[in-house]
C-alpha cells in the first residue's frame, strides 16, 4: 500500500513536471520566434555592413600609399635614435676616458712634488756638506781644494735639482691644463647628449603626427571618394547632354525642311534617351547590388567559420559526475573550424543530485556565444541508504547482524556502497 502511494506521488510529479516541460516548449518556441526576427535584424545589418565594407575598401586603397611613406618615416626616426643612441655611449665613455686621464695626471703631479720635496731636501744635505767641506777646509788646506771641487760639484747638482723642480711646475701645469680641457669636453659631450634627446623627442612627435596625418588622410579620401562619384555622375549627365545637342544641331542642319518630322523624331529621340539613362542607372544598382551581395556572401562565410569554431569550443564543455563535496566545477574547451579558433569557459553546479545548473560563454574574434541552462534527473526514486552487504557462508556458524538479522549469514561490508544492494 505504501509502495501505490510512492507510485501515486511519482505519477503526480511526473504530470507536474510534463506541465512544466509544456511550458518550457512554450516558451523555446516564442524564443524560435524571436530568433528569426533577430535574423532578419541582423540580415539587413549585413547589407548596411557591405555598403560600408565597399566604402571601406575604396579608402584603403588610397591610404595604402601614404601608409607606406609614413612606415619609412617611422624607419628613419628609429635609425635617427639608434645613431644618436651610439652617440650617447660613445661621449660617454669619452668622458670616462677623461676621468682616467684625469687621475693619472693628479698621480703625475703628486710625483712631481715628491721628487720637489726630495730635491730639496739633497739641496739641503748639499749646503750643510758644503759648510763641512769648508770647516775641514780650515782644518786642511789640502784637503779644501777637493772640498771646493766637492762644493762645486754640489752648486751644479743644486742648480740641476732646481732646473728638474721647474720641469716638474711646468708639467703639473700642463697636466692642470689637460684636466681643464677633459672638463670642457665632458660637458660639451653632456651637450651632445642633451641634444640627441631632444632630438628623439622631435622624432617621436614626427611619428605622432605622421599618424594624426594618417587618420587625416583618411578622413579626406573618404571625402574625396564621394566628391569623385558625384563628379563622375555630372560629367556622365554633361556628356549625355552634349551628345544630344550636337544630334540636335545636326538634325536641325540636315532636316529643316521636315520641321514637323523632326519634332516627332525628337520626341522619339528624347523617350529613347530616357529609356537608356533608366537603363544605365539599372545598370549600376545591379553592378552595386552585385557588390554587396559578394561582400556579403563573403562576410556570412566567415561568421559560419566563426560559429563552426564556437560550435566546437562549446561542446568540448562537459561536467564530472556529482561530488557532494564539490559541486561546483570549472571546464574550458577549445575549437577550431576552417582555420577559425575559438575559447570557451563554462561553470557546472549541482543545487543537488538531481539538479544541475550551467553557465558558458566562448568567443572567437569579434563572434561571441553564450548559453545558460539546467537539468533535472527524472525518474529516480527516493533516496534509499544502502544496506550492508551480506553473503550466505554454507557450514558456517550462525551470525546474527544489527541491521538485518538472517540466518547462516555472514556481514560483508562493502568499502564504497552503491544504489544497488545484493543480499544473499
Amino acid at each position: 500500500g505504501q509502495q501505490a502511494a510512492n507510485n501515486g506521488q511519482q505519477a503526480a510529479n511526473n504530470g507536474q513536471q510534463a506541465v512544466n516541460n509544456g511550458q518550457q516548449a512554450a516558451n523555446n518556441g516564442q524564443q524560435a520566434v524571436n530568433n528569426g526576427q533577430q535574423a532578419a535584424n541582423n540580415g539587413q545589418q549585413a547589407v548596411n555592413n557591405i555598403q560600408q565594407a565597399v566604402n571601406n575598401w575604396q579608402q584603403g586603397k588610397n591610404n595604402l600609399e601614404q601608409d607606406q611613406n609614413n612606415r619609412e618615416q617611422d624607419k628613419n626616426n628609429q635609425d635617427q635614435s639608434q645613431n644618436n643612441r651610439e652617440q650617447d655611449k660613445n661621449n660617454q665613455d669619452q668622458s670616462q676616458n677623461n676621468r682616467e686621464q684625469d687621475k693619472n695626471n693628479q698621480d703625475q703631479s703628486q710625483n712631481n712634488r715628491e721628487q720637489d720635496k726630495n730635491n730639496q731636501d739633497q739641496s739641503q744635505n748639499n749646503r750643510e756638506q758644503d759648510k763641512n767641506n769648508q770647516d775641514q777646509s780650515q782644518n786642511n788646506r789640502e784637503q779644501d781644494k777637493n772640498n771646493q771641487d766637492q762644493s762645486q760639484n754640489n752648486r751644479e747638482q743644486n742648480k740641476n735639482n732646481q732646473d728638474q723642480s721647474q720641469n716638474n711646475r711646468e708639467q703639473a701645469k700642463n697636466n692642470q691644463d689637460q684636466t681643464q680641457n677633459n672638463r670642457e669636453q665632458d660637458k660639451n659631450n653632456q651637450d651632445q647628449s642633451q641634444n640627441n634627446r631632444e632630438q628623439d623627442k622631435n622624432n617621436q612627435d614626427q611619428t605622432q603626427n605622421n599618424r594624426e596625418q594618417k587618420q587625416n588622410n583618411r578622413e579626406q579620401n573618404q571625402n574625396n571618394w564621394q566628391q569623385a562619384g558625384n563628379n563622375w555622375q555630372q560629367a556622365g549627365n554633361n556628356y549625355q547632354q552634349g551628345q544630344n545637342n550636337q544630334d540636335q544641331s545636326k538634325n536641325n542642319s540636315d532636316q529643316s525642311k521636315n520641321n514637323s518630322d523632326q519634332s516627332k523624331n525628337n520626341s522619339d529621340q528624347s523617350q529613347n534617351n530616357q529609356d537608356q539613362s533608366k537603363n544605365n542607372s539599372d545598370q549600376v544598382q545591379n553592378n552595386l547590388d552585385q557588390a554587396w551581395n559578394n561582400k556579403r556572401i563573403e562576410e556570412l562565410s566567415d561568421r559560419i567559420e566563426d560559429i563552426g569554431a564556437l560550435t566546437a569550443a562549446m561542446t568540448a564543455l562537459a561536467p564530472l559526475d556529482y561530488d557532494p563535496a564539490a559541486p561546483t566545477q570549472l571546464s574550458a574547451g577549445i575549437g577550431t573550424y576552417r582555420g577559425q579558433q575559438a575559447f570557451a569557459l563554462g561553470v557546472y553546479h549541482y543545487a543537488n543530485r538531481d539538479t544541475l545548473y550551467n553557465l558558458a560563454w566562448a568567443i572567437s574574434g569579434s563572434e561571441n556565444m553564450g548559453r545558460l541552462g539546467v537539468t533535472w534527473r527524472l525518474g529516480r526514486k527516493s533516496a534509499v541508504k544502502p544496506e550492508p552487504v551480506a553473503q550466505v557462508i554454507p557450514d558456517a556458524p550462525k551470525v546474527v547482524t544489527e541491521e538485518a538479522p538472517q540466518p547462516n549469514i555472514v556481514k560483508e561490508e562493502q568499502p564504497e556502497p552503491t544504489d544497488n544492494v545484493r543480499r544473499g
